[in-house]
């Protein structure tokens, strides 16, 4: 059978895996993040007017006092830092699966790192003042932290499933 060719049964399943990588990698990080933004952010944000334009203020309010008491007991980081490294492993997750084998590449590297690149150039316009907001050793640490970290589990989960591929 030519190269190019795969079983039914090994394309089900590389698209079974396919989309539990997306779900429990790229998704999952972004429903949380957005999550801990609807539960225990500031109400005056952007995307609130969305959700009032929408129709869901109510809901959203029923989930926000539901949820209130969590936020006197859960650490800054993770009101705070943790969203935005969440965003920064799902993309990165995303783009070293989709260029798993330009990985090494100029190419590779540039599209696996663009989520990195977003904030700590980013957290780094905060802090000399080029872009509103203020600047957080800690979330640049959980930044680079989880771009590390999405790279190396989507390597590894990637070549485990890529005949004769190895995590160099």
């Amino acid at each position: 059978m030519p190269r190019t060719q795969q079983k039914p049964e090994e394309l089900t399943n590389g698209l079974k895996w396919k989309f539990r990588f997306i779900a429990l990698h790229v998704f999952i990080p972004i429903l949380v993040g957005g999550a801990i933004y609807i539960c225990w952010r500031k109400s005056t944000l952007l995307m609130f007017g969305w959700y009032t334009n929408i129709g869901l203020k109510s809901e959203i309010t029923h989930i926000r006092e539901l949820t209130a008491a969590a936020r006197d007991v859960l650490p800054n980081w993770i009101l705070y830092s943790l969203p935005d490294a969440l965003w920064v492993y799902s993309l990165t997750a995303f783009m070293s699966a989709v260029w798993f084998k330009e990985r090494f590449s100029i190419v590779g590297v540039v599209w696996i790192s663009v989520g990195l690149v977003l904030s700590v150039t980013g957290e780094l316009c905060q802090a000399i003042g080029i872009v509103p907001g203020t600047f957080d050793p800690v979330d640049l640490l959980l930044c680079v932290a989880s771009a590390v970290a999405a790279f190396i589990v989507a390597t590894r989960s990637v070549s485990k499933r890529i005949p004769g591929e190895r995590t160099t």
